[in-house]
């Protein structure tokens, strides 16, 4: 992931585009912060395989989990 967000930002700063750039790093770091610890309460630990994508494969899509599923054992 930083790899791609230090990309976008040169990118759009050799543009002119800094809005972009921050956008973008904005989005990515954003959604990772709120994925990570969602999977680690959830105790999902197989569905943070998105993390080291394309190293690892992509989990398979398992839809959503619930806030009130977290403290269910299964």
């Amino acid at each position: 992931m930083l790899p791609a967000v230090a990309l976008a930002w040169l990118w759009a700063r050799r543009t002119g585009e800094r809005e972009l750039g921050v956008a973008f790093a904005t989005g990515s770091i954003s959604h990772v912060t709120a994925d990570v610890p969602w999977h680690l309460l959830s105790r999902e630990y197989h569905e943070l395989g998105f993390l080291l994508w394309p190293i690892t494969p992509m989990p398979p899509y398992t839809g959503t989990t619930t806030l009130a599923s977290l403290g269910v054992s299964r």
